[in-house]
């Protein structure tokens, strides 16, 4: 009994946490009137929520040691929900997120720079950079013999890339099964719907035949996702790849499956819409 309390207690922060990092990134947009990535950020906050609540093997007392996991963003437009995860696991606070925003020579830039003393470890804009550093990372650390795990969370449209699947195929290749890639399989990107810029389906079948194993599950599901994710459910001798199905812009109405929202800015009264929406989830407990 006691365990299954403590596990619906995790689940609770997580969603918990997922709602606060829309939040934290509403705020940081508007207050310092700028224009942020919130469809691929809000898409994902769930996903950040469960890796780095239950289920990497990461410190903020210890950001620099090599003795824990590693994560890589990959489709860095995503950062948003990035730094807000960092702030509530206390890499930093949440006020000096929201403070410095894309601020000349802050840390929090429109894409994620490296800055691995704050927990951003690698620099990533382009896409389809960020798992092929995964890959390299995950190889080394094959080869240090060492206990700890890999992993990059990379966006669908991002799959349209060629150096996603050369990393895919150099995975398997080397057998990383301590490399786990999630898939933000929101099915939109800046140019519209993915199905219609490069049609991606099956996307867990073409894991598969690149060998790795594979599951698919609802994004916003911390349940699922923590289910999909812990160690114990994860195959050996092979990578290993969660497809995630999430709306983009999750969580805030006028977002949600909207390409305007890629990218965009909050009038007053959107703020305030905004705000209202994530305090009538957080009251209810979830969406």
């Amino acid at each position: 009994m006691d365990q299954l309390h403590t596990q619906d207690s995790l689940l609770c922060l997580m969603r918990t946490q997922a709602n606060e990092m829309r939040r934290l990134s509403i705020e940081a947009v508007y207050r310092n009137h700028a224009r942020g990535h919130f469809g691929g950020a809000f898409s994902m906050c769930e996903i950040l929520s469960v890796l780095f609540n239950g289920v990497m093997r990461k410190s903020p007392d210890q950001p620099l040691s090599e003795d824990q996991d590693r994560f890589f963003l990959s489709k860095g437009h995503g950062v948003l929900s990035y730094y807000a995860i960092l702030a509530l696991r206390g890499y930093f606070t949440p006020e000096y997120f929201i403070q410095h925003f894309e601020e000349k020579d802050s840390i929090f830039a429109g894409h994620p720079t490296f800055h691995p003393e704050f927990g951003l470890e690698c620099a990533t804009g382009s896409l389809g950079h960020g798992l092929p550093i995964a890959v390299g990372a995950a190889l080394g650390m094959k080869c240090d013999n060492s206990p700890y795990d890999v992993y990059a969370l990379v966006g669908d449209g991002e799959c349209n890339e060629g150096t996603i699947w050369e990393s895919a195929m150099i995975a398997r290749q080397y057998a990383l099964d301590n490399l786990i890639v999630v898939v933000d399989y929101n099915h939109m990107q800046v140019d519209g719907f993915s199905r219609d810029v490069i049609d991606m389906e099956d996307m867990a079948e073409k894991w598969r035949s690149f060998g790795w194993s594979v599951s698919r599950v609802d994004g916003h599901d911390v349940r699922a996702l923590y289910q999909a994710l812990h160690p114990r459910s994860r195959p050996r001798n092979r990578p290993y790849c969660v497809i995630a199905d999430t709306i983009k812009g999750k969580g805030i109405s006028f977002m949600e499956d909207t390409i305007s929202w890629h990218r965009n800015s909050l009038s007053d009264v959107l703020y305030q819409q905004a705000i209202a929406e994530l305090d009538a989830c957080g009251a209810t407990g979830g969406w």
